[in-house]
């Protein structure tokens, strides 16, 4: 992943989602060590509001793996039908 995005991720509270390809340094730096299995649902915070979230990872693809990558897409759209179903839920696909 780039390090922007790792950054980007960190700083937001979104855990790594297993698989893990790689462990950023953002995310120690944030106390953030541990990975989040799947399912997740509703295992963020937005101020005083539940949020699921998390940093997925595609090793090689770069910086828009949606663009990219079957795997990525197939992802999103288990996230977006749980979604549409009442509450978002990352689940392997």
């Amino acid at each position: 992943l780039p390090p922007t995005i790792e950054a980007l991720a960190a700083t937001y509270g979104l855990p790594r989602v297993e698989p893990v390809a790689a462990f950023p340094h953002a995310h120690t730096l944030w106390g953030l060590d541990q990975t989040q299995p799947t399912p997740a649902s509703l295992n963020i915070s937005l101020g005083p509001l539940p949020a699921s979230g998390g940093l997925l990872q595609f090793p090689g693809q770069g910086h828009f793996p949606l663009y990219n990558t079957p795997e990525a897409r197939a992802w999103l759209q288990a996230w977006l039908q749980t979604s549409a179903q009442g509450t978002p839920e990352i689940i392997t696909p």
